[in-house]
């Protein structure tokens, strides 16, 4: 180990610096740092207390654990006060243990000169943003200067808010908050250099930059660079210690940080240091007599830790560049230099800031925003651990690779390098050695016991020695005497404090991290992981199948794992399906050939939901060197589950856990998906081999990614619509659909894409120029919001299509549906539809329906099928109505016969076809004069013997002077459907077919497979057509799910047939008014779509007679309320919801069938009760009137009345009683006689009883009566508010923690007394914990709370809780040992009550009549001692049965909650809201809250807390209130609170803070905070000058929008309102 030089020396050195601002040579912002001149030395002084924190990091890292001991600025035993300081001592020491001594950023580029102006704050800040880009892009600094990404300094002083010139100077934290909020002005040099060169200025000579900047900006380069579209995204954190500046380089590549400039600078770097590259060069050297100059800024990109040297990039130019203009040339050749740490207050806490920056999304170097440089290359594959596990991992197995030491492990994967290090130690890949660190003081015995718990407190998971002081001296006789105290007491360690000690030596175990080897396999835990698979997915990829580790599968293993991951995510919610998953791997891991095509489909169906899941897969036909294939074609579809009404319950989020395993299948041409919500996101740009994306969807939201179709080229087919979920609303609230405009990238975007369907989203704008897509032929965007006009531009868009030639299908035609937008306007005067051909034109459908303010008439012929509903369209635009009559005649002629079969059934038949044709041969002479229809009919007689006659009637109409064929209806005919199709298509107003007994047959001319099959395409050729016909024809195969999307259909007949198969999920039939398939062989479910979608109530539906349909009749159905519905000899069973009125019957359940509603007759009965309970209870009989308790009838009826009618009372979908809310409801609390034990009584039997709210209503009694009737009583219990019920006393029971489905407890303004229930920490789904202004509450914190890690709101005010801010909430290693002690204890309850059992049993057997006859005891006194004993022996049994279940809660709790993490990732660091204001709380403000990233609210007022405000408090940006007022806090306020800029509320008033006015401080009234209320008065100091408090008033009232300011005024409403 290397010996590290003495500290003495620079220390020294770092103090003389300090020197009176009177001596300075010239103005402290002579170099463009805005900085007081009396900050000069006070930082010096700070930066050489960071060094002397650092040397004892560094010296136990690299001496073999040997610390110097010279940290005299924190008293005699400095960190070793604290374990939190302590463990950021042990943190910092693994991290430079575990890296390599010296660096230097591979990023670093060529110095920039910043001439005479006082600009380097802003080369500094550039300087840093490049860095940090080429950092994240892993490439060099030339690299990226060759790609035009180098950011101009000019720009980003010059044009960003503030009005900066050449001699201003700036502030570096001003100058990085501009890189957040104006990032639009960090331009690529180019714009700003061909701007000034335009102008032929230079940049000191500028006096108009504003109109210099306009003209930056409209440089090619910069054009489309905008506050809302920046060149990179940036942000930035203050750095308070060396080791994390040190960490921060080595992340991002430099830091940018201020630098006291001494006098005798140009001494020690003169002309001869010049052509001196700065490695070579020395670095700068303490001078006695040198003074403190002036301020300047700078980037530290590199440090020497063997020789204590930072490197630094200055902005003055290379010292050999013939180009420079400096007088006295640039420091050094290459601009850079050193410095030895601690002087000249580099690096300086709270004056140095980290910059992190990547290209923005939609960049060219981040097109979709999936950092394509983040490839495998730089991933790193990780591992599994074994089952058990889960989709939401935080652990992993990682092999490490030559270099890579724990500093590169930390860092790649964000870990917590305390957590890491130790689980690794664990695995006995690193060694404990022992770490001993030598005080520079004589200790106290209490000290020594300070530092001995501080140390074992730490150190104790590591290894069972405690940490001991070794102290020596002479006694008094001059011989040398030795101690040792190892006691964690005072008394303990006298002999260690006793006279003639002099020295002291603390010695202690502790991991020595320097051995990794390549190869090892550790264990990587990060808990963001399990938050955003974004995050894991950036840093790692997943190796094959964890669940089969010996199966090759057939495509590469990274492959593998992605469908692996994919089919879990998918059906996460399906319960069994879910967990059996497992055995389907060989399924999920195989593909079958396919190309693009899906290959083979697999299914699988779930148990307990009913729902299934289709999934296939399709492989290249090409094999890799390795002979797996690549994955090209994915399918994963969870269809409806009929037990299960909530999609969002059912089906998986297309969000970040579905997306990054997607795009590991690079290869990937096709995607079919059905999701719930999520968004669409930008990132599947980047599958660049993408031919078709179809994404079904409940509830997307968000908007279309602008780039997507650039990085598509191939892509022909889009379907991103919600058809399935189009009626669907969330419970939630939210809007579902896609939203915004279709994005101008698109419109732009030369695409291949063929078929374009956004449908049943919201929409909204312009509709697109589609231009650019030559190859469309289906356009679908029908229910959004688009409105304006058709454009015009269209018309340019279809020529091209016909002077091209572009086939965009087989018959050149094209289907548009703008249906249910609000498009106006006259329609457009398009040019290409009105040619007269079928072979040129361009429309086979246009639908434009339900859009309102459309007008004029539609220039296209009758070959196009038009809808114009719903519109003020007069109709279509006709240059020759004959040529759309002779159009029909023509397809009748040629299509009709084949329909019917002419020329295969007989003589008769064919003349009979003949005749009916020869009637309309002449449509547009058909209908006489003054009418507006004809009917024409033939008939025959098919054979002499048969009395039925065939035949044929056709109707015509007139419509907008052009007549139409309307109807075809046939009886007693042949039938080849597979014309029907083209002909309906050629018949534009077919409103009906029916064809009635075509099952005539000449056995010359058979039927084959698909004559008699339903043709699906038919509702898009027959969109008017109302009645569908087919009865008793012999039809066959499946029912189309298209034709569930036939919003014109009246009539659907096609009884008495052949169909098989299930009946489709049909929503649109939102005509319809007769569905008759009776006498078919369906079978499967009653869809629960049907009922859920647009059909009206009153359609006739028969099913009957089909009796492979089974299951229940779906809760949905109670739509049709007058309806009459047929199920006759069907397999359904089951009750008949309310509502419904059905006909059912089968000879195998003859009936009567039950109404669902009979079975909810116990909630009925229980709010009948409940009723009774609170009238008795002091509630106004009125106050409840809607509570009408007579009974039901049990025939067809509505949902029930309590769930419909009742107020405060909610059901579920199976109409049993979910919620429970009596806010408001009129009593007088104090005259009110409820009690809390007969409420629960009487509701006990509500067994899906969710909310119980019952506020403010004088109720008495004790929280333990809500188990009262079993500890299993609601066991769905997620809220219990019995809040403002002064009257419920006691104290908190242990029995709640029972409910542990609970997320919301509120006892506030109750009278509970005692302590905080430890054992609630069974409830692990706890959300809210709220008991304000309950004054009876006492003692401490349970540090067992600290694994409620779900929770978000704690509560606890105006009580008297004491002791201290546990640091387990934000740290869980503690408050799992607490909770294990805790289980041990209620385990013992469990033993004591077993032993209270086995004595009442005594005595209950010993008053019991033996089986001799005999009893022990008899006559009334016996009685009643068996009665006495029997109560006994029950209440024992049920102590027993409440302390044991809570026992196994809690143990179950500790469990689960470490269980496969490192319980370092736990805590309560989803918390929002802590308020415990008004107690007894005391000690220190636990640095680990700042963890806690997500608080909004903290008050901690009014308590007896001491100590200093932590500085890392300055983490907590979305902190919105903070109170601290009125404790004990001492030291100074952090200036880093900057960076808190929501902050709404700041109180630290009556404490006894210390210092002056910070800087800081005056910018947080100032644009970009939303500073409303500031309470500093009462302190030891005056925080805010009366000079600091007007300048805060003026910059609040220039603020936009003015949101007041209060100051020091707690009663002011601005103050009041948020504490």
């Amino acid at each position: 180990m290397r010996s590290m030089p003495t500290a003495a020396l620079l220390l020294l050195a770092a103090a003389v610096l300090l020197a009176p601002s009177g001596l300075l040579l010239q103005p402290a912002s002579a170099q463009g740092l805005g900085v007081a001149p009396d900050l000069l030395g006070a930082g010096a002084q700070a930066t050489a207390t960071a060094f002397e924190d650092f040397q004892d990091v560094l010296n136990l890292a690299t001496v073999g654990g040997r610390g110097r001991g010279t940290r005299g600025s924190s008293g005699n035993i400095g960190g070793f006060s604290d374990a939190h300081d302590f463990e950021q001592t042990q943190a910092a020491m693994y991290y430079i243990a575990g890296s390599s001594e010296s660096y230097t950023s591979p990023a670093v580029g060529k110095p920039r000169d910043q001439k005479s102006c006082l600009t380097c704050v802003a080369h500094a800040s550039t300087e840093a943003v490049e860095m940090a880009v080429a950092s994240a892009m892993r490439i060099s600094h030339a690299q990226l200067q060759r790609k035009g990404l180098t950011a101009s300094p000019m720009s980003l002083y010059y044009c960003s808010p503030g009005g900066r010139s050449c001699n201003t100077g700036w502030d570096i934290p001003l100058a990085l908050r501009n890189l957040v909020d104006a990032p639009q002005w960090l331009q690529p040099d180019v714009c700003m250099d061909t701007a000034l060169a335009q102008e032929g200025l230079r940049e000191a000579a500028v006096l108009n930059w504003p109109g210099m900047c306009r003209k930056a900006a409209s440089q090619l380069a910069c054009r489309g660079i905008r506050r809302a579209q920046p060149l990179y995204t940036c942000s930035y954190k203050s750095l308070s210690s060396f080791y994390q500046i040190q960490q921060h380089i080595r992340r991002h590549g430099s830091v940018v940080t201020r630098i006291t400039m001494p006098s005798d600078w140009e001494v020690q770097f003169n002309s001869s240091m010049r052509a001196v590259k700065g490695v070579d060069a020395a670095p700068y050297r303490y001078n006695a007599s040198a003074k403190a100059a002036y301020g300047h800024a700078l980037t530290i990109v590199g440090f020497d830790n063997q020789n204590f040297t930072w490197t630094l990039l200055n902005s003055w130019g290379s010292g050999n560049d013939p180009d420079n203009l400096r007088v006295k040339g640039g420091i050094t050749a290459d601009g850079r230099y050193k410095v030895n740490m601690g002087l000249l207050g580099v690096a300086q806490p709270e004056e140095t800031y980290g910059v992190a920056c990547e290209p923005t999304q939609g960049t060219k170097e981040n097109l979709h925003g999936n950092r394509p440089w983040l490839n495998d290359r730089y991933r790193r594959l990780l591992t599994p651990l074994p089952p058990p596990s889960d989709m939401n991992e935080t652990c992993f197995s990682y092999s490490t690779g030559p270099g890579e030491d724990v500093a590169f492990i930390v860092d790649h994967f964000d870990l917590d390098i305390r957590a890491f290090v130790q689980h690794t130690a664990n695995r006995r890949l690193f060694r404990l050695e022992d770490f001993t660190y030598k005080f520079a003081y004589k200790l106290q015995a209490a000290e020594i016991a300070l530092v001995i718990r501080t140390v074992a407190s730490v150190t104790q998971v590591l290894a069972a020695d405690p940490p001991r002081v070794e102290c020596t001296g002479f006694d008094a006789n001059g011989a040398a005497s030795k101690a040792m105290c190892s006691s964690p007491t005072e008394a303990g360690n006298t002999a260690c404090a006793a006279p003639g000690i002099s020295s002291c030596t603390l010695h202690y175990k502790d991991i020595n991290v320097t051995q990794l080897q390549p190869g090892s396999a550790v264990r990587v835990c990060n808990p963001n992981w399990a938050k955003g698979p974004e995050q894991f997915y950036r840093v790692a990829y997943l190796s094959g199948v964890p669940s089969l580790p010996g199966f090759k599968p057939d495509m590469p293993a990274k492959e593998a794992a992605a469908l692996w991951t994919l089919a879990r995510i998918a059906t996460a919610q399906l319960g069994d399906l879910y967990s059996n998953l497992v055995s389907k791997d060989t399924i999920v891991v195989q593909c079958a050939p396919g190309q693009v095509g899906p290959g083979q489909v697999y299914s699988w169906l779930s148990d307990t939901t009913g729902a299934k899941f289709e999934y296939a897969a399709g492989c290249s036909d090409i094999r890799n060197a390795d002979g797996t294939r690549n994955v090209t074609s994915l399918e994963m579809v969870v269809g409806a589950a009929p037990e299960q009404p909530d999609p969002s319950k059912v089906h998986p989020r297309l969000d970040d856990a579905m997306l990054y395993p997607l795009l590991r299948l690079q290869s990937l041409q096709r995607i079919t998906l059905l999701v719930y919500g999520g968004s669409l996101p930008a990132q599947l740009g980047s599958l660049s081999r993408l031919k078709i994306i179809v994404i079904q969807h409940y509830c997307l939201t968000g908007a279309l990614p602008p780039f997507l179709l650039r990085g598509l080229p191939d892509l022909s087919v889009l379907d991103v619509s919600r058809e399935l979920g189009r009626t669907y609303v969330s419970p939630t609230g939210e809007q579902c659909g896609i939203s915004g405009p279709v994005p101008a990238q698109w419109q732009s975007t030369q695409s291949k894409i063929s078929f374009l369907k956004l449908s049943y989203n919201r929409l909204s704008g312009k509709l697109p120029n589609i231009s650019s897509w030559l190859q469309l032929q289906s356009l679908l965007l029908q229910s959004n919001r688009f409105d304006g006009e058709v454009p015009v531009l269209w018309d340019a868009f279809f020529n091209a299509v016909t002077a091209k030639n572009i086939k965009v299908n087989q018959t050149n035609e094209m289907q548009i549906d703008l249906s249910s937008n609000m498009l106006a306007g006259a329609f457009p005067p398009w040019s290409t539809p009105l040619a007269n051909s079928t072979q040129s034109r361009p429309f086979r459908y246009l639908n434009l329906d339900g859009n309102k303010g459309l007008t004029g008439c539609i220039p296209v012929t009758g070959y196009s099928k038009v809808q114009y509903a719903d519109t003020k369209l007069t109709g279509l635009c006709f240059g020759d109505p004959s040529s759309v009559e002779g159009a029909q005649v023509a397809a009748m002629d040629m299509l009709l016969g084949p329909l019917l079969r002419l020329q295969q059934i007989n003589g008769p038949y064919d003349a009979m076809l003949f005749r009916a044709f020869k009637l309309i041969s002449t449509l547009g002479s058909v209908i006489d004069v003054g009418q507006t229809q004809a009917t024409r009919f033939a008939s025959a007689f098919l054979t002499p013997e048969n009395p039925w006659a065939s035949t044929i009637t056709l109707g015509v109409e007139a419509i907008d002077g052009v007549e139409y064929i309307t109807s075809i209806d046939v009886d007693l005919g042949g039938l080849n459907l597979t014309y029907l199709t083209p002909l309906a298509a050629s018949l534009p107003y077919l409103k009906r077919f029916a064809c009635h007994r075509c099952f005539v047959v000449n056995p010359s001319y058979p039927y084959v497979a698909g004559d008699l099959l339903l043709p699906p395409m038919l509702p898009l050729a027959a969109p008017r057509l109302e009645s569908f016909v087919l009865a008793s024809t012999g039809i066959r195969g499946t029912l189309p799910a298209s034709y569930g999307n036939w919003p014109s259909l009246q009539t659907m007949n096609f009884q008495d047939n052949a169909l098989t198969g299930t009946i489709p999920p049909w929503s649109n039939l939102s005509s319809i008014q007769y569905l008759q398939l009776r006498q078919n062989k369906l079978r499967g479910t009653l869809p629960a779509e049907m009922g859920l979608g647009n059909l009206p109530q009153n359609p006739e539906i028969d099913f009957s007679f089909n009796t492979g349909i089974t299951g229940t009749i779906p809760a949905s159905w109670t739509h049709f309320s007058t309806a009459v519905i047929y199920l006759v000899e069907t397999g359904v069973g089951g009750c008949i919801p309310d509502g419904v009125p059905v006909t059912i019957w089968s000879k195998a359940r003859p009936g009567p069938y039950p109404y669902c509603s009979v079975t909810n007759t116990s909630d009925a009965l229980v709010l009948s009760g409940l009723k009774a309970v609170l009238i008795a209870g002091g509630a106004s009989p009125d106050s409840l009137i809607s509570w009408d308790t007579s009974p039901q009838p049990t025939g067809p009826a509505a949902t029930p009345r309590y769930c419909r009618l009742f107020n405060g009372v909610t059901c579920d979908n199976s109409s049993r009683v979910a919620q429970l809310d009596l806010t408001g409801l009129p009593i007088d609390s104090q005259a009110s006689r409820l009690t809390l034990a007969n409420i629960i009584k009487v509701i006990t039997p509500l067994a899906n009883l969710k909310v119980l709210v019952l506020p403010n209503l004088g109720i008495s009694g004790s929280l333990s009566d809500v188990s009262q009737a079993s500890p299993d009583a609601f066991p769905s219990l997620t809220t219990l508010d019995v809040s403002g019920n002064p009257g419920v006393t006691g104290p908190l029971p242990d029995e709640l923690a029972l409910l542990t489905n609970l997320r919301v407890l509120d006892v506030s303004g109750c009278g509970v007394s005692g302590s905080l229930p430890a054992s609630y920490v069974a409830l692990q789904q706890l959300r809210e914990l709220r008991a304000v202004n309950c004054s009876g509450l006492t003692g401490p914190l349970p540090v067992e709370w600290g694994l409620l890690a779900k929770l978000e709101v704690l509560a606890v005010t105006n009580a008297g809780i004491s002791g201290p801010l546990p640091p387990e909430y934000a740290d869980v290693y503690g408050a799992q040992q607490a909770a294990a002690s805790t289980a041990a204890a209620a385990t013992t309850a469990v033993a004591t009550a077993a032993g209270t059992v086995q004595q009442a049993r005594g005595a209950f057997g010993s008053l019991t009549p033996r089986s001799s006859g005999v009893s022990s005891s008899s006559g009334e006194e016996g009685k009643e001692q068996r009665m006495h004993a029997t109560t006994d022996y029950i209440a024992a049994q049920r102590k027993a049965a409440v302390a044991q279940q809570v026992a196994q809660a809690v143990q179950a709790a500790a469990r689960s909650a470490t269980m496969g993490v490192d319980v370092a990732g736990l805590g309560m660091l989803k918390l929002r809201r802590l308020v415990l204001n008004g107690n007894n709380l005391s000690g220190s403000l636990p640095a680990k809250y700042a963890q806690m990233t997500d608080l909004q609210v903290m008050n901690l007022s009014n308590n007896k807390l001491t100590g200093s405000i932590p500085l890392s408090f300055a983490s907590l940006t979305k902190l919105e209130v903070l109170g601290l007022g009125r404790n004990q806090l001492q030291g100074p306020l952090p200036a880093a609170f900057v960076s808190l800029r929501q902050l709404a509320a700041l109180d630290v008033n009556s404490n006894m803070l210390n210092g002056s006015t910070l800087s800081s401080l005056r910018l947080m009234a100032g644009p970009g905070f939303l500073l409303q209320c500031l309470l500093l008065d009462n302190n030891a100091d005056v925080l805010l000058t009366e000079e600091a408090r007007r300048e805060l008033m003026t910059k609040n009232e220039a603020r936009i929008p003015q949101t007041g300011l209060a100051i020091n005024d707690l009663r002011s409403p601005l103050c009041s309102r948020l504490f």
